[in-house]
């Protein structure tokens, strides 16, 4: 049995122990929100002139409706909205025709874009909040917002469905080390797994693909491939008759406050580049529009990009509204944010 000098002893320690013991890295990449929230009968003291981030009372955050456990909390998807939002009107049913036509419908529908990042409002990533923003304000959204919403809609028509990480690799060295910023989903069906990913912007995968290596699958666009490099899976494209690593991911569980963390970190990092740049894309049955700044291309399949450099932030709003479907938010800063745009 613990005595009593024993106990006052430990809580002394404790009193005196000091936040600079832990990493630098996790205190600044990590937002208070990502810590669960534990109930041990008494909050850990805080040491002399260290805030205690694990007390409600003195972080509200973690009480609030965007603690990332939140995206774990019972959700009922509005699947007949969501599928008038994607123009899908044919029967849905947990088999792989109906994955792929989702898909499909989906990224038609529903852009990539980071409005929310470049105007500096946070990205939440509760269902609730993410059906709220891109089934009935018609907006869009990055990768885990896409994908979130994705996986909701194919758990309410019966499909079992799981979330991965990815360290993306487009337009790097193939063994380039990067952060887990990206989501894709793993689905399981008749006793096989298929990946789908809605979320890639301008190269995202429509359609699904078997978990399968080395072999080439197509899709409504281009030909997709994984392949198993060192451990890991890879995820690649036919892009101008040469494969192209989009990312690299494994299949371990990703929990909610994985996809917090990184969602914290690409929204609000100084150098992120959806803080700084306006990327938007949107992939229909024949051609990928992207939207980066200024410039805006037209891509068809098997044929060179159409470009066009718009002038200011009024013909990118145009733009933003009629080629990518887009009902852009009421914020007082928009225009100025577009019009201050990097050419």
């Amino acid at each position: 049995m613990e005595t009593a000098r024993r106990r006052g002893k430990r809580r002394r320690l404790l009193a005196n122990r000091s936040w600079r013991a832990v990493p630098a890295l996790l205190v600044v990449m990590l937002p208070s929100h990502a810590f669960p929230r534990v109930s041990v009968g008494r909050a850990l003291p805080a040491a002399a002139g260290h805030r205690n981030v694990f007390s409600a009372a003195r972080n509200p955050v973690l009480s609030s409706p965007s603690y990332p456990w939140a995206m774990c909390m019972p959700h009922s998807i509005d699947l007949k909205a969501y599928l008038q939002r994607i123009g899908y009107d044919a029967p849905v049913a947990p088999d792989v025709s109906t994955l792929r036509a989702l898909a499909v419908a989906h990224v038609a529908a529903i852009p990539f874009e980071n409005l929310s990042p470049l105007l500096g409002v946070p990205v939440e990533l509760t269902p609730e909040a993410v059906e709220r923003k891109l089934v009935h304000a018609h907006r869009g959204g990055y990768c885990f917002e896409q994908n979130l919403l994705f996986a909701e809609a194919l758990r309410a028509v019966g499909f079992e469905v799981s979330g991965l990480i990815a360290r993306v690799l487009w337009k790097r060295a193939e063994d380039a080390i990067t952060p887990h910023t990206h989501m894709l989903l793993r689905i399981e069906l008749a006793g096989e797994s298929w990946l789908a990913d809605v979320g890639f912007g301008g190269q995202t995968l429509t359609g699904a693909l078997r978990l399968r290596p080395g072999i080439e699958q197509p899709t409504p666009h281009e030909p997709f491939r994984l392949l198993m490099v060192d451990g890991d899976w890879r995820m690649q494209s036919m892009v101008h008759g040469q494969w192209q690593s989009m990312y690299r991911f494994d299949l371990r569980r990703t929990w909610p406050v994985d996809y917090a963390v990184a969602n914290y970190y690409v929204s609000t990092w100084p150098e992120s580049s959806f803080v700084n740049n306006l990327v938007v894309s949107r992939t229909t049955a024949d051609r990928r529009l992207n939207l980066r700044n200024h410039e805006f291309s037209v891509r068809r399949m098997d044929r060179e990009p159409e470009r066009r450099t718009l002038r200011d932030g009024a013909q990118i709003r145009q733009v933003l509204e009629r080629e990518f479907l887009l009902h852009l938010p009421q914020h007082p800063r928009l225009d100025a944010v577009l019009d201050a745009l990097p050419e």
